[in-house]
């Protein structure tokens, strides 16, 4: 949610603000469900250009029939030559966001590179281990950013906060998915106010139904006979039928208290499909 009550805005901004029109909105959030308070709001001309001009458009593919032949926000696309620069397991589709980078011609961007940006299927909220120049570690996984992640400063307000700006000890939700080479990327990374509870979500990568554990996308999770566990719905179930369901790739949402590397115990454990 974006309050612009108070945004600057050019004399034919409000105007052509409507429902699904691409804009541009810069301002302050505090906090993860609170509204974005806007500073300046633009709605960019959504043209890529003359023939023979560079672009970069990122957008969801439409009309996708091919790698020679797609759209990204109306404009043709052909990629058929193109060099891949991410390393996501996904494959161009509908409904697949790309960022692709080329030359105009003939009304056609003739792409160069082509990049997937797969949605975050992958989230956790504890305590950072350790920074480096291109990352960080959180529960003892180690993480990478990218060039198009997207930052937020909800503990200290920092509005130019980066991955230079974190430290070890700073509490943060990451967001973000693992590409071919195992790395989780990070796509979107909130430093939040310290909590006693830790989150993770994502596919479960093993289940031990003996212990009543989990290992949620390299997070272990532990459960004992005071841990909630739900449905996909949010109805009350209990650990045996839990268990009973649970397979690796399952999507799974826990939280509980951070133990080291783990989540033990968890205080709810719910299913997500």
């Amino acid at each position: 949610t974006v309050d612009f009550s108070s945004a600057e805005m050019a004399n034919n901004v409000a105007a052509r603000l409507q429902n699904g029109v691409f804009a541009e909105v810069f301002g302050l959030q505090n906090g993860t469900n609170a509204p974005l308070m806007a500073d300046t709001v633009n709605v960019p001309e959504r043209s890529v250009g003359t023939d023979g001009g560079q672009v970069q458009v990122d957008a969801l593919i439409t009309d996708f029939t091919g790698l020679n032949n797609f759209q990204l926000n109306g404009q043709p696309v052909d990629a058929s030559n193109a060099t891949r620069t991410d390393n996501s397991t996904m494959s161009p589709a509908n409904g697949v966001r790309v960022e692709v980078a080329g030359e105009v011609q003939n009304g056609t961007v003739i792409a160069s590179t082509l990049a997937v940006r797969p949605p975050a299927d992958i989230g956790f909220s504890a305590v950072v281990d350790s920074v480096a120049d291109n990352g960080f570690s959180i529960f003892a996984i180690d993480t990478q950013v990218q060039s198009t992640t997207l930052y937020l400063d909800s503990a200290q307000n920092i509005r130019t906060f980066r991955i230079g700006n974190l430290q070890a000890g700073d509490t943060v939700t990451a967001l973000g998915f693992v590409d071919v080479n195992n790395q989780f990327v990070v796509t979107r990374l909130e430093r939040v106010t310290a909590s006693n509870t830790a989150r993770a979500r994502g596919p479960l990568a093993s289940v031990n139904r003996s212990a009543r554990t989990l290992n949620i996308s390299g997070v272990t999770v532990t459960t004992n006979s005071a841990t909630q566990f739900e449905d996909a719905d949010g109805n009350s179930i209990d650990a045996d039928s839990f268990f009973a369901e649970a397979q690796a790739g399952d999507a799974v949402a826990a939280s509980g208290t951070q133990n080291a590397n783990q989540i033990s115990p968890a205080a709810t454990v719910r299913q997500l499909d």
